[in-house]
């Protein structure tokens, strides 16, 4: 059997019928008019301020009578504040101060400030300068002691074969007597007098010398109290015989 002949269909141009139909061009037309309306400038609105109206402020006098004080009233003198400052006519040369002569503030006569002062920088003068030098870790371990050094050499001048004298030699804790510790820190006492006016010289106020003296007694003093105590020769001489006994428990053991 021959098989069947194909059947072509009629070529349509759907595009051309899809334009020309009345129920497209409706609604292009439709469509346009909206999209120009939409397009069209609008007339500007009136701004309608959402903002409250600013707040008036007024300067009320709240007592505009004068004040009576013991039935008298106080009334201020009126004043005015002029518009233009007119420049002085003369002018006055400035006083310039002359700097103190050092015979002169190292000779004056001792007032109470000098001897507070004195007190004051001389005991730090005793202590030493080794606070200030302990920050930066500068300080041995017997440091720099002024007043424990001169205590030494007035023992030797009085005393030499006391035995505070001794211990001393030997790196031993030992406290000098009374007496020499009253002379050492007369001596300091009087060179702390020398330093407060030379002090007095160059920073030209007492109370400023006298804070400073204070401070380093201060810092001088604890750093004393947190230096390591030497021993003493009771303590020396009993850790010297713990030691012997402890070597001889060793030998006899080997």
């Amino acid at each position: 059997q021959r098989p069947l002949p194909r059947r072509r269909l009629p070529r349509r141009d759907f595009g051309a019928n899809r334009l020309l139909s009345p129920h497209r061009l409706s609604v292009m037309l439709a469509t346009s008019l909206l999209c120009g309306a939409f397009m069209l400038p609008r007339p500007p609105q009136p701004h309608v301020s959402t903002r409250a109206p600013p707040l008036c402020m007024k300067v009320v006098d709240l007592f505009p009578d004068a004040p009576t004080v013991g039935g008298i009233q106080v009334v201020p003198k009126p004043s005015s504040f002029p518009d233009a400052l007119d420049a002085p006519t003369v002018a006055k040369a400035a006083t310039i101060t002359p700097f103190p002569d050092v015979a002169d503030v190292i000779f004056a006569p001792t007032g109470g400030s000098d001897l507070v002062a004195a007190l004051f920088v001389g005991t730090a003068l005793l202590l030493g300068p080794d606070f200030l030098l302990a920050p930066a870790g500068l300080v041995s371990s017997r440091g720099i002691r002024p007043g424990y050094a001169l205590e030494g050499v007035v023992g030797e001048l009085a005393t030499p074969d006391a035995q505070w004298l001794r211990d001393r030699r030997e790196q031993l804790a030992a406290d000098a007597p009374l007496s020499v510790r009253l002379a050492v820190w007369s001596a300091f006492v009087a060179a702390g007098l020398l330093v407060e006016r030379l002090l007095l010289v160059a920073l030209e106020d007492a109370g400023f010398v006298i804070s400073a003296g204070v401070c380093a007694c201060i810092g001088g003093g604890l750093l004393e109290v947190i230096r390591p105590p030497l021993p003493t020769r009771e303590e020396r001489d009993r850790g010297a015989m713990l030691t012997d006994e402890c070597a001889t428990r060793w030998v006899a053991r080997r």
